[in-house]
């Protein structure tokens, strides 16, 4: 009779999509396995669409010798993590460590002073470095911590922002030289934003532009402007009043001597009609 291994190599193309020829039983002298393909049945000819097992980790057969994978996984048939560590999930400069064929890590904090599953919690709020810039780190609690950037030229949560990279950051004529900001005799501070008290004349520059003061005058001007205006309103009336009483007395006046006149020219009248 003729070997398994003879009937394998006689029939090399026997095993389809791939599969590997072996002699198993006598029964079936050719066996063929299809183990690393997507397909299945006797010959690897079965698509996994029949035999969905073949598609591993939750992928599907969405079209013959075709596994659709999920998103942790890839390869014809789901069986090859993907690199978690390729997304850089650790931070403060963690070590990121797959592990083994597996789509899980950890990560490797060392001695940053961080900790956690993504080295994201801190042993305590002020490692070294937090504050940029020679800014001093204050605790705030067991969790948060602040940046006190006074002295350094900086300013923001971190003390990353200098004058060369932020808008307009000098205020009061300041000038931003080699990051810093170069104020004028009349101002101090890190960003010139504080009026010299030493100069009386730039406190009463700041006193005279109080807002409330301001506010003030403006409202006496409106006061003082609607006065203006009844003052004119009522001299406007009282002058138009003074007219409609002379024009009164001329039109009483005027009307009086008519009236003597035709009493006067009917007496005449009167006195000659009696002498005819």
């Amino acid at each position: 009779s003729t070997s398994f291994k003879t009937q394998c190599d006689t029939n090399s193309n026997i095993c389809q999509n791939e599969g590997i020829c072996t002699a198993v039983t006598e029964i079936e002298p050719i066996q063929c396995d299809c183990t690393e393909t997507p397909y299945g049945g006797t010959y690897c000819a079965d698509n996994c669409g029949s035999l969905p097992s073949h598609c591993h980790n939750g992928g599907n057969c969405t079209r013959p010798g075709y596994c659709q994978c999920t998103s942790l996984w890839e390869g014809p048939l789901c069986t090859e993590a993907k690199n978690p560590c390729l997304s850089n999930p650790c931070q403060h400069n963690g070590q990121c460590l797959q592990l083994g064929n597996t789509p899980s890590f950890k990560c490797d904090c060392g001695d940053s002073g961080w900790f956690g599953e993504f080295c994201h919690m801190t042993k305590y709020p002020c490692p070294a470095d937090r504050c940029m810039n020679d800014g001093q780190c204050k605790a705030v609690g067991r969790d948060n911590f602040t940046c006190n950037c006074i002295k350094t030229g900086y300013q923001g949560v971190f003390c990353e922002q200098g004058c060369h990279n932020t808008n307009d950051p000098c205020q009061n004529g300041g000038s931003c030289i080699d990051n810093q900001c170069l104020c004028n005799s009349l101002t101090k501070g890190d960003f010139c934003e504080i009026i010299n008290d030493r100069n009386p004349a730039n406190n009463q520059i700041q006193k005279d532009n109080n807002p409330l003061k301001i506010w003030l005058i403006i409202g006496l001007c409106i006061v003082s402007i609607i006065i203006i205006v009844g003052l004119i309103y009522s001299r406007k009336k009282l002058f138009q009043s003074r007219e409609q009483r002379r024009n009164l007395i001329d039109n009483y006046k005027s009307n009086r001597k008519q009236n003597n006149e035709n009493i006067e020219s009917d007496s005449i009248s009167i006195a000659i009609s009696q002498t005819s």
